[in-house]
């Protein structure tokens, strides 16, 4: 299986407004937002499928690893048993 893992910069996330009352999540435009996070993004290959993590501590290499730990445990037990060589790109 072939991974492309990328850990992007910090982006500000929030709610806006008019969003709240319709539990949308959105990156707000013009409003004071504090929240910070890091988007982390997995994409299988093969299968186009792609898995995101946002974090709120800096690029290090314990968030990427948690990360990927977090994908690999969403995966059913069957298919990891299939999956005998991981490659990251």
């Amino acid at each position: 299986m072939r991974l492309s893992i990328d850990c992007k910069a910090t982006v500000k996330i929030g709610i806006t407004p008019e969003a709240e009352n319709r539990g949308i999540l959105k990156r707000p435009t013009r409003y004071g937002c504090t929240e910070k996070y890091v988007p982390f993004g997995i994409l299988e290959e093969d299968s186009g499928q792609l898995h995101l993590t946002f974090g709120s501590s800096f690029k290090t290499s314990d968030f990427l690893v948690d990360s990927l730990k977090d994908w690999w445990t969403a995966i059913p037990a069957e298919k990891q048993a299939e999956i005998t060589h991981i490659q990251l790109r």
